[in-house]
């Protein structure tokens, strides 16, 4: 009777293969769970250099318009924006160098008739070398009168 080849040797290779395997598997998970965090990153938040006083969040502006802040950076190049909901620009203007050069600034100017009854007013720094628009706030208000 012959007896049936055994495969010892091929067996051993298949289980130590396994082994190493897992050995390498565990220590990529280990590798992976115990990253530490980083530390140092240099993540800094934009200063905030606009301060509006007014107009209030969600207040009634009428036309024309009030508004008073201040900056807290001087003789930067501040930019003022209103627009409706349709997200159509209704007046887009910088604010004079004299004002922007002083801290406190109280402005008032005329705006086109909005098509929607809210929108939104929006300041911000403006940086025409490169066209970018840096620490912008965003305030809603209600517009008095409307098409």
């Amino acid at each position: 009777m012959i007896a049936p080849e055994k495969k010892y040797y091929e067996w051993i290779a298949l289980l130590v293969m396994s082994l190493i395997g897992m050995a390498v598997s565990l220590y990529g998970y280990y590798q992976i769970v115990n990253i530490p965090p980083p530390t140092s990153l240099d993540i800094k938040k934009a200063p905030k250099i606009i301060f509006i006083f007014s107009p209030k969040v969600n207040s009634e502006i009428k036309n024309p318009v009030e508004i008073s802040g201040r900056v807290a950076i001087p003789e930067k190049t501040i930019k003022m924006r209103i627009k409706d909901r349709n997200e159509k620009i209704l007046k887009e203007i910088f604010l004079p160098a004299s004002i922007s050069t002083l801290e406190k600034f109280n402005t008032s100017f005329s705006y086109k008739t909005p098509s929607t009854k809210t929108g939104l007013i929006q300041f911000f720094e403006y940086s025409e070398e490169d066209d970018l628009e840096i620490g912008k706030r965003t305030i809603p208000v209600s517009f008095s009168e409307f098409k």
